[in-house]
C-alpha cells in the first residue's frame, strides 16, 4: 500500500527534547509559590498523569490543587506568575529541528498528509499553534485534549480518522516515548524511531530507544527515504 500520511510525535522528534533544565524550572515555580522545592516536585510528579489526559484541565488548576493538598492558601497572583513561567519553559522547548520546515514541505509536496500526536499537558496545544511548522499539519491530536494517551490505540485511530486514511497507509515517527512505536506498529503503521546522532542520550521516557527492532533514523531528512 502506498503511504498516504506521516504522523509525527512532538517532543524529541519534531522539536528539541523536553527535560533539560526541568528540575530547575520546578524549583523556580516552587519558589514563586512559596512551597518547599521537594514538596512541590513530588506533588507535581504525582499529578502528571492527570495533566496528560486532561483530567486537570489547566496548569493554574493544577497549581491550586497542589497548594491545597499541601495545606496552603492559593495566591492567584503568584499562580498566574507561575503559569507564565511554565508557558515560557515549554515555549523554549518547542524549537523545531533546523530541517523540520523544509522536510515537512517536501513531504506535503509529495502528496502526503501530515498528522501530529503528542502526550502533553494542557499548556502545549495553544503554544503549538504559535509554531510556524504547525501550518503544515492536517491534524494534531493532543492527549490532554482527547483524554487518552499513547499507546492507546484509540488515539492513533483518531488521528487516522481526522486524516481520512487507514493506519496501514501511515508512517509513524517518534523517539520511542511510552511505547508509542509499538502502539503504532500494532495497528499496521510503519513505525520509525528517530534519535539524532548529536543527542547525548534519549529522553528519559523514551522507553523504546534502546530496544527498538524496527527502522531507525538519525535525522528528519531520512524520513524521505521511506516515502513511496
Amino acid at each position: 500500500m502506498r503511504h498516504e500520511a506521516v504522523i509525527f510525535d512532538l517532543f524529541g522528534t519534531l522539536v528539541s527534547g523536553f527535560w533539560e533544565g526541568h528540575d530547575d524550572h520546578l524549583a523556580e515555580m516552587a519558589a514563586e509559590l512559596g512551597v518547599p522545592r521537594e514538596d512541590f516536585a513530588r506533588a507535581w510528579g504525582a499529578t502528571c498523569e492527570k495533566r496528560l489526559i486532561g483530567e486537570i484541565p489547566t496548569i493554574a488548576e493544577n497549581l491550586r490543587l497542589i497548594l491545597e493538598e499541601l495545606g496552603l492558601h492559593p495566591d492567584e497572583e503568584r499562580i498566574e506568575t507561575a503559569v507564565k513561567m511554565r508557558e515560557n519553559f515549554v515555549r523554549a522547548r518547542l524549537t523545531p529541528r533546523p530541517e523540520a520546515g523544509r522536510i515537512l514541505r517536501e513531504i506535503k509536496a509529495n502528496g502526503l498528509k501530515l498528522g501530529l500526536m503528542s502526550d502533553c499537558s494542557p499548556e502545549v496545544p495553544p503554544l503549538w499553534d504559535e509554531l510556524p511548522i504547525s501550518r503544515y499539519f492536517d491534524c494534531a491530536v493532543f492527549s490532554s485534549s482527547v483524554h487518552m494517551r499513547k499507546p492507546d490505540p484509540r488515539m492513533y485511530l483518531l488521528a487516522c480518522k481526522r486524516l481520512e486514511v487507514e493506519p496501514e497507509s501511515c508512517l509513524y515517527v517518534g523517539d520511542g516515548g511510552h511505547s508509542e512505536l509499538t502502539g503504532a506498529r500494532k495497528l499496521g503503521m510503519l513505525a520509525i524511531l528517530i534519535q539524532s546522532s548529536d543527542e547525548q542520550a534519549p529522553e528519559p521516557f523514551a522507553t523504546e530507544a534502546g530496544t527498538w527492532d524496527g527502522p531507525r533514523i538519525s535525522s528528519l531528512e531520512r524520513i524521505l527515504g521511506f516515502i513511496s
